[in-house]
């Protein structure tokens, strides 16, 4: 260890500030207040900026998915079945989460703060997506016969495992959006 001499000046940590009454006395600048970065095209950062253009264009290609969706649903009518419904609803459901992280990014970039409304919405969606998803899984490992002819006596257990799946999936969700905010 150096020995001192009267010439050595002593430091403290700008974190912690004066320790000692000597300190104290001595030139110290103390800053406090809140940094706000603002980029040239707004609050969001260069890694997720891009994601508002991003989901411009999926709401498009939703738009149009859904389109030629509900075409073919009219012309085979007759051969629909419950699976047809589920992605159709997947479709919608794709939609509204393309639409409210679009709108959740939009506000996040113009006001600077994220806001709880568009997180738990999306979380929903989200939430609901899944388990949609997961509901033609389901049916598709099931096959046809079992879809068409015997759902009512199925429906049931369906649901329960929807529902759990759902709630599982929502906290999951709801504690990831809380951790990134």
């Amino acid at each position: 260890m150096a020995p001192q001499n009267s010439s050595t000046i002593k430091t403290s940590s700008l974190l912690s500030g004066p320790q000692t009454e000597e300190e104290m006395k001595s030139d110290y600048v103390e800053l406090t207040g809140a940094v706000e970065f603002m980029n040239r095209f707004g609050y969001l950062n260069a890694e997720i900026y891009p994601l508002i253009k991003f989901y411009s264009i999926t709401l498009v290609i939703y738009i149009i998915m859904f389109a030629l969706w509900s075409f073919l649903l009219r012309k085979y009518n007759e051969f629909l079945i419950i699976i047809h419904h589920f992605v159709t609803i997947m479709i919608v459901m794709g939609f509204i989460e393309a639409l409210l992280m679009f709108c959740e990014y939009e506000w996040y970039n113009s006001k600077g703060t994220r806001s709880f409304v568009f997180q738990m919405a999306n979380v929903f969606v989200l939430s609901f997506r899944t388990v949609a998803s997961l509901i033609i899984i389901l049916l598709i490992s099931l096959g046809y016969g079992i879809t068409v002819n015997d759902f009512s006596k199925y429906s049931s257990k369906i649901a329960f495992l929807s529902f759990i799946q759902f709630a599982t999936s929502f906290l999951y969700w709801a504690i990831i959006y809380m951790n990134h905010s």
